[in-house]
C-alpha cells in the first residue's frame, strides 16, 4: 500500500513552491517599497528635527537676551520699579 501522505505532498510541492516564491517576491517588493517610504519619511523628519533644534536654540537666546535686558544693572532700578515710580522714559529703552 503506497504512503498516501508522502505521494500527496510530493504532487503538491511544485505548486506550493511556485506560489510561495511568487508570494515571497510580492512580499519582498512591497517591503522594499515600504523601506523606501520609511527612508523618505525619516529624511523629512531629520530635516524637521534640525529645524526644531535651531528654533529651540534661538528661543534660548531670546530668553537670555530678554533676561539681560530686563535685569537691572547694579544700582539701577528694575523695569517694574521704574514703571511703579512713574519713570516710563527709560523703562523700555536702554
Amino acid at each position: 500500500m503506497p504512503d498516501i501522505k508522502k505521494s500527496s505532498c510530493q504532487s503538491r510541492q511544485p505548486l506550493l513552491l511556485g506560489r510561495s516564491l511568487s508570494s515571497m517576491k510580492d512580499d519582498v517588493q512591497s517591503t522594499a517599497f515600504r523601506i523606501q517610504q520609511l527612508l523618505a519619511d525619516s529624511s523629512m523628519l531629520a530635516g524637521q528635527l534640525a529645524t526644531l533644534k535651531t528654533l529651540l536654540m534661538m528661543n534660548d537666546r531670546v530668553e537670555l537676551s530678554l533676561q539681560l535686558l530686563l535685569e537691572p544693572s547694579p544700582g539701577e532700578l528694575s523695569v517694574n520699579e521704574k514703571i511703579l515710580n512713574g519713570d516710563l522714559s527709560g523703562a523700555y529703552h536702554r
